[in-house]
């Protein structure tokens, strides 16, 4: 199984859907282009192993979590630099 985690899945969207440079992605989520860049890159990478391979895709609420959902968040930042 594969987990993408939204910081993955917003970037994804913004430079892949949308057509954003990876700066101006950066810029729309409030990161650094390094972050946006390794996000997309992590991003890339598990949606290309999954199709290649077979893997189930699961998107992930909080990156904190194992999985389970709380309403609120869990409280803690997502990662950056």
């Amino acid at each position: 199984m594969v987990i993408l985690y939204p910081e993955e899945i917003a970037v994804l969207k913004l430079v892949d859907l949308e057509g954003l440079s990876q700066e101006d992605a950066a810029g729309v989520l409030g990161v650094s282009r390094k972050t946006a860049w390794r996000d997309l890159h992590e991003a890339r990478y598990k949606v290309a192993d999954a199709l290649a391979n077979g893997k189930m895709l699961k998107v992930s609420c909080c990156p904190h979590t194992d999985g389970g959902v709380q309403p609120n968040g869990c409280g803690m930042q997502t990662r950056d630099e």
